[in-house]
């Protein structure tokens, strides 16, 4: 005799080696009915189980080496960016009139009449 279970139940079951059989209905409102031992050994299936992760000390410690090796003292990005500054100089304004063209480019002159 066959009697409806929930698939907790269905499982506990199966795992038993006791056989348990699917049943579902289509959008059509047909019905089909196969045993869970031919729907689970399907090789397209996969089964993935969530288990708790394994602490790895070689792994943590070289995430802790990179994360360290990463941080920058922001003192020293401020003095670096201080002493690049001061090293910098401006270039030599070329010669030329007081607004600071060169004698040999024009001012519009040669448009005015």
């Amino acid at each position: 005799m066959l009697v409806e279970k929930n698939l907790k139940e269905a499982l506990e079951y199966y795992i038993k080696g006791k056989p348990v059989t699917a049943l579902w209905i289509g959008e059509d409102g047909s019905m089909k009915a196969m045993p869970l031992s031919d729907i689970l050994n399907q090789p397209e299936n996969h089964f993935l189980v969530d288990v708790p992760a394994v602490v790895n000390p070689d792994f943590e410690q070289a995430v802790q080496e990179m994360t360290e090796a990463d941080q920058v003292d922001l003192e020293e990005i401020i003095r670096a960016v201080h002493e690049t500054q001061e090293s910098i100089t401006p270039p030599p304004r070329e010669a030329g009139g007081k607004d600071g063209r060169r004698n040999d480019r024009s001012s519009g002159g040669q448009y005015r009449r």
